[in-house]
């Protein structure tokens, strides 16, 4: 009678190490499953920040090129169409920053709230929503004066920064070039 009821504990034992392994198992894939969707809101910000990047670019350029043709009597409504392509770019920029402030909230209520796959989830969760809002905030001319202010901050780092930048620019269009 006694040997039954330690056999009794030993299987109880072993269920619950195996349920522990299963609940381990489970938690790792729903980490990894959480890792997955935070590359993808990654690469999503990165599309999403590029095309903005794009459209600015495209809208400063067209507003470049008609300032050039229209130089003499046209200068004020060049200078017009500069002002609205800056704010068109920061309005872009503005959007991608709602659109990170959602996809935070989307993997904060999506995910579990508890745990280790929480914490992480809700570490990614205030990442977005915090980068978000300063894209929301400040726009791109925000940032631009940003950099600007931390380049007059640290000069020389920032030269190191851009040399460096440079060589590796120079390193993929050379090897690229090669192709």
């Amino acid at each position: 009678m006694v040997t039954s009821t330690m056999g009794n504990k030993g299987s109880s034992f072993e269920q619950g190490k195996q349920s522990a392994q299963q609940g381990a198992e489970k938690a790792k894939e729903g980490f990894a499953a959480v890792a997955d969707k935070a590359k993808e809101g990654v690469q999503h910000i990165r599309e999403g920040i590029g095309a903005a990047a794009d459209k600015a670019r495209e809208a400063v350029g067209s507003a470049v090129e008609k300032a050039r043709e229209g130089l003499g009597s046209m200068g004020e409504s060049a200078s017009h169409m500069a002002s609205a392509a800056v704010n068109k770019a920061d309005d872009a920029v503005s959007a991608a920053g709602r659109r990170l402030e959602d996809w935070g909230e989307g993997v904060r209520s999506r995910t579990p709230n508890e745990g280790l796959l929480g914490s992480a989830s809700e570490a990614v969760a205030c990442t977005l929503e915090k980068s978000g809002k300063y894209l929301e905030d400040h726009g791109l001319t925000g940032m631009v004066d940003d950099v600007t202010d931390m380049i007059k901050r640290n000069p020389i780092p920032a030269l190191f920064v851009g040399i460096g930048i440079g060589f590796l620019l120079a390193k993929a269009t050379s090897s690229s070039s090669r192709s």
